[in-house]
């Protein structure tokens, strides 16, 4: 049976004088499937529909026309489609050649009209992309392991050990490019965020280059609790804290993915912004995005003309670092919109200074109540209060301890850090980003309290405080705890990557390996590997059963039947499965192959499993057809 293909494809189409393509969406293909089942599954996956070839309009599908997103090249054969690769589908022939004409200039001549794929090549290089076209980790031939480290998949070298080559600097920055790719496709795959590009009104004489992306949740502007996430790290890009972190320690610690999903499993909407991209170089000339000039100009953008516009009635702030001087900076300039509709912030690390001569009172105020500052500090215990951070924010401000420590000890104190055993420690970030982290646990306790209770942060704070004196280190130590299996992992894989296995077979696995950091995933590992055990035997006792699962939506059809992604109910861990009604339709020799694939990047495709009591159930196949 032919390995499904998970591909990425961007919808074309006319707007005005110009062809606009949309974000990238998920599909899965098969090489043995029809090419109209290709470009329909393509489309399905574009339209978030569920129609069959035969149910489209004669002639839609033969017209349509699919190129690969970075050189616009022709794509008309099923095998043509690349696992992890990106494409673009248009809706005819005369917007393709207008897209090419675009990316290109007139005077190029694409696949569509017969360019071969050097002068394609060729004029590629000599022209400027109008879209960030990044190549993904399988193409780098990197990847993220179960720990979250992005490791080189033949030596199974972690990316940090390049951090001191100063000869592979380039080679870097391009492998963290694509590792913000690929986490930014997690959030839209996964987490059903939506991208939007700002400004959202591209003028005729600007360069179409200058616009920045930010991410929304789909339910941003119905949802009734909305949270903004405004990272202010130098250079940072939307899905992650910290470029250093994210190399050092790993998904977990580096990118914003734990935030986001945390956020969706306590029903908020996300927005997440991105103060730090101000301007674009084309050539050698550097273009401002219009307001986006600046991090400040950029919040206040966004705030009128999207935040403001949703339908929350309570809105939250998480930001870190410089993140939080544009909070504040919102705060002065939209005093009466922000008091009224923010319920709670927390800052990671803030980096503002309260000026009394400058600031309104009623702003002063507005922070004390409302806003909870976490800073690293080696000189105060877990959870204490930190007075002059206190005097120079205007808010509460408590510590999280040392941050090159190994975690609070018993009374509070941060404990010192062990001595390295190994290049991972030795490598062991002392960044800031890792407050956001650490204080993961406490800032949402915080929120749904806001949320629930209306509790404001002087109030959250005395609580806390009230039930014991180490709250907060308590808190926090669970947190640590809950890393300490990812980071033996790390530990493990660093002493094994000279001997990592160089097979077909082992990179593959590796280039699927999970993105999904949770230790709960083991837990996956054992269940799969109980229903495995029990399939010789007539009685499934311990299987996975499809109620374990929630739909969330239907991804495509190939060869095989319709192909469903769900979530996990207690691991969250996201999986595809395959339809139980065309499983029932194959021959007797095929009943026993896996009906749940892990195609998509939580796990690899050696991690399948047939579902115990998995048994025709018209209702249950009827209700998931419907959704």
């Amino acid at each position: 049976m032919a390995d499904s293909r998970r591909v990425f494809v961007q919808l074309a189409g006319a707007q005005g004088s110009q062809v606009e393509v949309g974000a990238p969406v998920m599909a899965f293909v098969m090489p043995t499937d029809s090419w109209l089942s290709v470009v329909n599954e393509f489309l399905m996956s574009c339209n978030d529909d569920d129609m069959e070839v035969e149910q489209r309009p004669s002639g839609l599908l033969e017209g349509c026309v699919v190129m690969h997103a970075a050189s616009l090249q022709l794509v008309s054969d099923p095998a043509g489609c690349e696992d992890g690769k990106q494409y673009i589908l248009c809706m005819n022939a005369n917007d393709a050649v207008r897209l090419q004409k675009q990316r290109f200039g007139d005077s190029s001549a694409s696949s569509v009209t017969g360019t071969s794929d050097a002068d394609a090549d060729a004029l590629a290089r000599g022209s400027i992309a109008l879209t960030d076209q990044l190549e993904s980790l399988e193409e780098l031939d990197y990847y993220f392991d179960d720990a979250g480290t992005l490791r080189h998949c033949r030596t199974n070298q972690a990316v940090f050990e390049l951090m001191s080559d100063e000869r592979r600097a380039g080679e870097l920055d391009d492998i963290v490019k694509a590792a913000i790719f690929h986490i930014q496709m997690e959030m839209l795959a996964e987490l059903a965020f939506k991208q939007a590009r700002v400004p959202l009104d591209p003028q005729p004489d600007e360069p179409k280059e200058a616009r920045s992306s930010i991410f929304l949740t789909s339910d941003w502007r119905t949802n009734a609790n909305l949270l903004v996430v405004v990272n202010g790290g130098r250079g940072a890009q939307p899905g992650i804290w910290s470029r250093d972190l994210l190399i050092q320690e790993g998904l977990e610690l580096g990118s914003m993915l734990p935030v986001m999903r945390r956020a969706t499993a306590c029903d908020f909407g996300v927005a997440v912004v991105n103060p730090s991209k101000n301007n674009v170089t084309i050539g050698n000339d550097t273009f401002p995005i219009r307001g986006s000039s600046s991090p400040d100009e950029h919040m206040l953008y966004v705030w009128d003309n999207i935040i403001s516009r949703a339908q929350a009635r309570n809105i939250y702030i998480l930001a870190y670092s410089f993140g939080a001087k544009s909070v504040v900076t919102l705060i002065q300039n939209r005093e009466e919109q922000v008091v009224k509709r923010v319920n709670a912030l927390v800052f990671a690390e803030g980096a503002y200074r309260m000026d009394p001569s400058t600031t309104s009172p009623a702003v002063a105020q507005f922070l004390k109540q409302r806003a909870i500052n976490f800073k690293g500090d080696d000189q105060i215990s877990v959870g204490g209060h930190i007075p002059a951070e206190e005097e120079k924010l205007s808010c509460s401000c408590l510590s999280v301890g040392d941050l090159t420590a190994s975690g609070p000890s018993a009374d509070g104190k941060a404990s010192p850090a062990a001595a390295p055993t190994s290049a991972l420690s030795k490598r062991s970030s002392s960044n800031k980003a890792r407050t956001i982290s650490l204080s993961l646990e406490t800032t949402f306790t915080y929120f749904v309290a806001a949320r629930d209770r209306g509790c404001g942060a002087a109030q959250f704070i005395s609580e806390s405080e009230a039930k014991t004196r180490t709250w907060l280190g308590n808190v926090i130590r669970h947190r640590l705890d809950s890393l300490k299996p990812k980071k033996q992992s790390r530990r493990l894989s660093a002493a094994m990557g000279a001997h990592a296995s160089e097979s077909p077979h082992h990179r593959k696995t590796a280039r699927r390996s999970s993105l999904d950091t949770d230790a709960s995933s083991s837990a996956m590992r054992a269940s799969i590997a109980s229903s495995r055990g029990s399939n010789s035997s007539s009685h499934h006792s311990h299987g996975v059963s499809v109620s374990d699962f929630d739909l969330i939506k239907v991804i495509g059809k190939g060869s095989i039947g319709k192909v469903f992604l769900v979530r996990k109910k207690d691991t969250h861990v996201v999986y595809a499965m395959k339809d139980e009604l065309d499983v029932g339709n194959f021959d007797a020799e095929f009943t026993s192959e896996p009906v749940v694939d892990s195609v998509c990047t939580h796990q690899s495709m050696v991690l399948s499993s047939t579902f115990a009591d998995f048994t025709f159930n018209p209702s249950i196949s009827e209700s998931m057809r419907k959704r």
